[in-house]
């Protein structure tokens, strides 16, 4: 059976993802473990987290398919769908920091909407319900929502950068952790409103997940770098023009990066670890501990 899954996991990703041999190889070959970790489990809510770039969205959809062949509907719901509109970020940025104008951390996503349609998905009453759409390219939520179509999923596959990070302390938020935090929050104002933010995602989300997963990068210049080659693959909707201008960008996400990594075998059910060239390895906190 083993084999079986993880034949069909490369057929997948050689058809549907831009990894290399040895990634598409390395991916495929935990795919039985994870397939395994839902059948003994039976979680119906997985969080997978992990920095920009490790490939949170490809491992979703890749397992969305392989229990489909296995009879099992499952749905993948992206964080990024549920940040607020261009328009309320701005607002935001108005009243609280100009940094929240810009998508990304805790507290510019619309939580209350992404707990409400999770409901809907447990409830198996999905008769109204109708999932958003964020367009990075416009870097607004696009006016047409997509009507959920046919019966609610057995597993939901929750997949965002911070999905599933334990909280800060005031202690881990009180210095600046890189030059464009030092540039633009000075006196904190942003840091503190990105840990009060956490807190409140930590307590409203993460009683819904059964399960947290973390895809661990190697180190944060391989994010920056991955990031970029990500970039350099949108062609015309390219928006970042160099990997300086990228690495900027992730700035606002390095801090939550960083502790998710450093802490992630303490919180996290599986850790999926990367290595230098974007091989994958799973690892079980638990059992190690």
């Amino acid at each position: 059976m083993n084999q079986v899954i993880i034949a069909e996991a490369e057929n997948w990703l050689k058809r549907s993802s831009t990894l290399l041999g040895a990634q598409r190889a390395s991916l495929a070959a935990v795919t039985p473990a994870l397939m395994g970790i839902l059948s003994e489990s039976r979680a119906r809510v997985i969080g997978l987290g992990g920095s920009p770039g490790t490939g949170k969205s490809t491992l979703a959809h890749l397992l969305r398919v392989v229990l489909a062949h296995q009879g099992v509907k499952a749905t993948v719901v992206s964080l990024d769908d549920y940040y607020l509109t261009r328009g309320e970020r701005a607002r935001l940025a108005a009243d609280v920091h100009p940094w929240l104008a810009t998508r990304g951390v805790p507290g510019t996503h619309d939580l209350g909407m992404l707990l409400s349609d999770l409901e809907g998905l447990l409830s198996g009453d999905t008769r109204n319900l109708v999932l958003p759409k964020f367009d990075k390219a416009s870097d607004d939520r696009m006016p047409k929502r997509k009507p959920w179509q046919g019966p609610a999923p057995d597993i939901i596959m929750l997949e965002g950068w911070c999905i599933g990070c334990p909280p800060l302390s005031l202690r881990d938020s009180a210095t600046a952790i890189n030059s464009a935090e030092r540039r633009r929050d000075p006196t904190g104002i942003w840091r503190d409103a990105v840990r009060v933010n956490l807190e409140r995602y930590a307590k409203k989300l993460h009683p819904l997940l059964d399960l947290r997963w973390f895809m661990a990068a190697p180190d944060w210049d391989k994010v920056v770098l991955w990031r970029w080659q990500q970039e350099q693959g949108l062609g015309e909707r390219k928006r970042l023009g160099s990997r300086d201008e990228v690495r900027d960008f992730l700035a606002a996400y390095e801090r939550l990066c960083r502790h998710m990594t450093a802490t992630c075998e303490d919180w996290a059910d599986s850790v999926i670890r990367l290595d230098r060239n974007h091989c994958t390895k799973l690892l079980h906190p638990g059992l190690n501990k």
